[in-house]
């Protein structure tokens, strides 16, 4: 993202839809990043390079609330 990262993304779209749920689709494995995006509430972290599948079951868990 040019302007920002996800992280400022988050916090930016906290402050006026609290309720929304996040899953970052990433490539940064980083511990600190993965942690700070779920201290911000990430109710999922996949990385870019992982299968179809993961993302897509990510995905449901943020829908359904698991």
């Amino acid at each position: 993202m040019p302007k920002m990262n996800g992280l400022e993304a988050v916090r930016k779209i906290r402050s006026s839809l609290p309720g929304v749920k996040f899953v970052f689709l990433t490539t940064d494995d980083l511990k600190g990043y993965r942690r700070e995006a779920q201290s911000l509430g990430a109710v999922g972290y996949v990385l870019k390079s992982s299968l179809y599948e993961e993302l897509k079951q990510a995905l449901h868990a943020a829908i359904e609330g698991t």
